[in-house]
This record gives C-alpha cells, sequence and structure tokens, in this order.
C-alpha cells in the first residue's frame, strides 16, 4: 500500500495524471508520515509551486486521510 501512496504522488506531480500540487503535496506529506524520521523532502518541492491557501488544503486533507485511514494502515503493516 505503501508504494502505490508513492507512485500516486509522483504521478500528480509529473503529470502523469492532470498535473496537481495539492494532490501531490497531499500524497508526499501521507507517504512522509509513515516513515521514521518523517521524510518531507518531496513535500518540500511541491510546496515551491503552490500558494499558501493550497499548502494549507493540502495539510488539511493529508491529516484527514491519515486520522481516517491509520488503523487500516498499521493492520496491513502488520500483517506482513
Amino acid at each position: 500500500m505503501w508504494e502505490a501512496e508513492v507512485q500516486l504522488a509522483y504521478m500528480y506531480r509529473d503529470g502523469r495524471l492532470p498535473e496537481d500540487n495539492v494532490q501531490a503535496y497531499m500524497w508526499f506529506a501521507i507517504v512522509g508520515s509513515s516513515v521514521v524520521p518523517p521524510a518531507d523532502d518531496d513535500v518540500k518541492r511541491a510546496a515551491r509551486h503552490m500558494t499558501k491557501a493550497q499548502i494549507a488544503r493540502a495539510q488539511h486533507l493529508a491529516e484527514d486521510w491519515i486520522k481516517r485511514h491509520t488503523a487500516e494502515r498499521v493492520n496491513v503493516a502488520q500483517a506482513k
């Protein structure tokens, strides 16, 4: 699941899906939150092309997604 999240982030960033920096930022933030220490290089890179309002929106979307899917992600990781 983690690798799919990474690929989705790159697809948004690179324009393989309709280019959407908010979605790219959101997915990079989600992926970065699942590693120790948290990774934010790709998040910072996406943010360079965004307004403050877009960044705030992406952060909100990522936080909401993480809250809703944390249990699922833990269960998948433990099953491996």
